[in-house]
């Protein structure tokens, strides 16, 4: 389980980017039950770019999933997704 925090978003022509911090919950916070009230599945392609970048392609919408640390250089992050972004155009 995780929770996802929007953290920034901009939209620009006809893109629009969302960043969000996603934060995996501790299992033993939720209860065990056998009742699902929703149940929704998805089916998505990955295409893994590098060991932190992938592309996914959910419900007819391109997403950039980038994992990394709080230590990482934010500037390298920037020229990844910016590169990632030029190759798609």
């Amino acid at each position: 389980m995780y929770l996802r925090k929007l953290d920034n978003m901009i939209v620009k022509a006809n893109l629009c980017a969302l960043a969000f911090n996603e934060m995996k919950m501790q299992t033993h916070s939720f209860g065990c039950t056998n009742d699902i009230d929703n149940r929704v599945e998805y089916k998505y392609q990955e295409f893994k770019i590098n060991n932190r970048v992938s592309l996914i392609i959910k419900n007819k919408n391109l997403y950039i999933h980038y994992r990394h640390s709080k230590e990482v250089d934010l500037d390298k992050i920037q020229d990844i997704i910016s590169n990632v972004i030029k190759r798609l155009s």
